[in-house]
């Protein structure tokens, strides 16, 4: 046998499926958002840095232009070439032999221009081209801006040493180093709070989810109440109008099904009435007629003192099939109703127990039981106590026992025997109609009807209790026929005290 893979509840995968939307809607939301401002962040600043970097290198011609004929001093870290502006975070130059840079204050460690800058970008530089890189140096974002000075020196070179011979060496390059760490810092937070957003988003969306699961299912979980009531013959179960246009026809077919299947029952009911009724008087007749047969049964020849027993024997029994079978169809039409009254119930097993077994039979009773009272139908009760007699008189050898004890949740009524017990496999099957266990087949030696056990389980679910086989308990050989009911609807009361002080009278 194949392992069944589990399900899931519809109310389950409606709220996972509002929880992935909102998570992936949140995702889809934050990391656009994410992209977007970090995009429009890095390009402003780029933007700004380019312009600046721009403005600056022109300054930085301008003052080699204005020096190119005094000569020039290699000012290291002075950088007496260099713009003093808080627009970037540190500035390079390197002409000729001059090699000068500002001081840095957000990059960790001492700055080299020639070790530090990235070797691409420098080598881009010094092919007289401008080049933009963001990398991280020592540790820090930053955005890298090279370009190229073109210096015109005239008919002199222009070095650190002052003018030279014409071998003009008239390209400078230029760089600034701009500071990215506050864009990371803020994106940084950007994504703490896009994060917080998504779980929020998410968590919002499982609540929705099982608000709308709620709202959703709320018109199934009438049904199945309404359905639940309908399987225990409640036909008055009607579901209340909706104003939904897409439940209404639901609604409106199921009361309709509902009124269908109350007519069905009614007039099913009142055909078991009517078949009664027809067939009391034949029935009647037929059971003067062999009383007429058995009186003068002495003056018959033998044959037909044979045939009189037999017909007699097997009227008995047709008599009490057709008595099972109208009880029977009164449960399926939904036409038995409880006849409920105080019934205190030690009496109620003595008194069962006397009318089916005259024999003096052992009935034990729990001490504390002795005086409870029930509200119960005490015909169906003694029917059901009567019909286990005779199945363990036919089949089991007859009743050795009847106990009455209290349980959790109600009263059991045990009755054992003293037959060779019901296989497990039967225990279930023996409570159907027509159901004989291991004697199905062996009509000829059967005398019951096979409807017995089936109405002993109608009349104790009427009650709202259950009856099953078990084991005897002492560990002799034999069944246990064990009826359970249940405190609620039965209403057990411990003394007729109790049930007195609770409104009710005992009969006389």
């Amino acid at each position: 046998m194949e392992p069944t893979q589990r399900q899931f509840g519809l109310r389950t995968r409606i709220v996972a499926s509002f929880v992935v939307l909102s998570a992936l809607l949140a995702l889809i939301i934050s990391l656009a958002t994410y992209l977007l401002v970090q995009n429009s962040m890095v390009e402003r600043r780029e933007s700004i840095a380019t312009s600046n970097a721009f403005a600056n290198a022109r300054l930085v011609r301008e003052l080699l232009l204005d020096e190119a004929d005094h000569g020039f001093s290699d000012g290291g870290d002075s950088a007496e070439y260099l713009p003093r502006s808080p627009a970037f975070g540190v500035a390079a130059l390197r002409y000729g032999s001059i090699v000068q840079h500002t001081t840095s204050n957000f990059i960790d460690g001492s700055f080299n221009p020639q070790n530090d800058l990235p070797p691409g970008l420098q080598a881009v530089v010094a092919n007289h081209q401008t080049a933009i890189q963001r990398v991280r140096l020592k540790g820090s974002p930053v955005l890298v801006v090279g370009i190229a000075l073109r210096v015109p020196a005239g008919e002199r070179t222009l070095s650190a040493d002052g003018p030279s011979s014409p071998a003009a060496a008239d390209w400078a390059e230029y760089y600034e180093v701009i500071s990215l760490a506050d864009i990371e810092q803020a994106l940084r937070r950007l994504a703490t709070a896009l994060i917080v957003m998504g779980l929020s988003a998410t968590a919002a969306g499982a609540v929705t989810g099982r608000w709308v699961s709620h709202r959703v299912l709320a018109p199934l979980v009438e049904m199945n109440s309404a359905v639940h009531a309908l399987a225990t013959m409640s036909f008055d179960t009607k579901l209340p109008a909706t104003g939904d246009p897409d439940l209404a026809p639901l609604v409106s077919s199921f009361n309709h099904t509902v009124a269908a299947l109350q007519e069905r029952i009614d007039r099913d009911g009142r055909f078991a009435s009517d078949v009664g009724h027809e067939l009391r008087s034949p029935l009647t007749t037929l059971t003067h007629s062999i009383d007429v047969l058995q009186r003068y049964l002495q003056e018959m020849p033998v044959p037909a003192q044979q045939a009189v027993a037999l017909l007699g024997e097997e009227f008995d029994r047709f008599r009490q099939l057709i008595g099972d079978l109208l009880e029977i169809s009164r449960f399926d039409a939904g036409a038995q109703q409880l006849q409920r009254s105080p019934l205190m119930i030690g009496e109620l097993v003595r008194h069962a127990a006397h009318l089916t077994i005259p024999d003096c039979v052992s009935v034990s009773i729990d001490e504390d039981l002795e005086d409870v009272v029930i509200m119960a139908d005490k015909r169906r009760l003694v029917q059901v106590l009567s019909n286990l007699s005779v199945n363990a008189q036919k089949y089991a050898g007859g009743v050795t026992e009847f106990r009455v004890t209290r349980v959790v949740g109600g009263v059991e009524i045990a009755v054992l025997d003293r037959g060779p017990g019901i296989a497990v496999p039967d225990r279930r099957r023996i409570f159907e109609r027509f159901s004989r266990g291991s004697t199905a087949g062996n009509r000829g030696s059967d005398q019951g009807t096979g409807l017995g056990l089936a109405l002993v389980r109608e009349h104790v679910k009427l009650h709202g209790g259950t009856v099953e086989v078990q084991d005897r308990p002492d560990g002799e050989t034999g069944a246990c026929f064990v009826v359970f009911l249940p405190a609620n609807p039965v209403s057990i009361y411990d003394t007729a005290e109790d049930f007195e002080a609770a409104g009710f009278g005992l009969d006389p």
